[in-house]
């Protein structure tokens, strides 16, 4: 009997010292907006996470649209910062480097919810080295020698994203390679702690290729860097530059390229609109 009575008072002691069951408060964001200024561009984009921070500790990501517990309560510094899809991939999510953060003192209570609408723009350290929106006919792509299709400016609104044109190249079995160039080349960062992406948006029927031309002192390499797949709607994307470009540290300016190769299909249609290569 002495025996079950000390379990018995350790049981009592253990539930005694238990603390209760903590009741988080919620937060609801359906979706990160982006504003842009003059000379940014369009303003738009595919966030599709936003990565969460309380008092400094982080807290995840959380796919949009999304509602998360925080079980701080009181006075609490919310941190909301933009994640995109690196290239388009689902399993390469992270905050994208050249957007804002959004930062909220909020007071939180136990079983409450609070709805935030966070708007972010590009960082001040932004640097805009070519913006292509397709809206003038003198457009800065052009097919290479080698190809044997070439640009079509398109101001049919079914196949415009947003303004009044995008542009297109179009394949079939008497053109059945492209190749197309930036026009301009541009001096990017090679050495540092540097983030460098090109956005577009894009829509095609065929598989098709973006990647860069390196001009160094005695020579020119040509990268492939993405292959972007089937999209029958208009599709956002981030690629990220960077690696292939500081493999280069000696080149003198570099070119974008995007090509395809017809192989089993009858024809193929690639539309790409709002272009930016943009870096901090």
């Amino acid at each position: 009997m002495k025996h079950i009575g000390i379990l018995g008072l350790a049981g009592i002691l253990f539930l005694s010292c238990e603390k209760p069951a903590t009741i988080p408060s919620y937060v609801k964001i359906e979706s990160i907006e982006l504003d842009t200024e003059l000379g940014e561009g369009t303003d738009s984009h595919k966030i599709t996470e936003a990565w969460i921070t309380v008092n400094g500790n982080p807290k995840g990501a959380y796919e949009l649209p999304a509602e998360f517990p925080i079980l701080e309560e009181g006075e609490v510094d919310l941190i909301v910062k933009p994640g995109i899809r690196l290239n388009g991939i689902s399993t390469t999510r992270l905050p994208y480097p050249l957007f804002t953060e959004r930062t909220y003192n909020l007071n939180l209570y136990p079983d409450s919810s609070i709805e935030l609408s966070p708007r972010v723009k590009y960082t001040d350290a932004t640097v805009f080295e070519w913006m292509e929106p397709f809206e003038d006919p003198g457009f800065s792509l052009e097919a290479s020698n080698k190809s044997d299709t070439t640009f079509t400016l398109i101001s049919d609104p079914n196949h415009v994203f947003e303004g009044n044109n995008s542009v297109a190249f179009f394949m079939d079995e008497d053109h059945s390679f492209f190749e197309g160039i930036s026009t301009e080349a541009f001096e990017l960062p090679t050495v540092g702690d540097r983030r460098i992406f090109l956005e577009m948006n894009y829509k095609c029927d065929h598989p098709f290729t973006v990647g860069i031309f390196a001009n160094e002192p005695q020579s020119v390499s040509q990268e492939s860097i993405l292959l972007l797949n089937e999209k029958e709607e208009w599709n956002k994307i981030y690629i990220n530059l960077g690696p292939n470009v500081f493999f280069h540290p000696n080149a003198l300016n570099f070119k974008i390229f995007f090509g395809a190769v017809l192989t089993e299909s009858d024809s193929a249609a690639i539309y790409l609109d709002n272009i930016k290569l943009v870096y901090r």
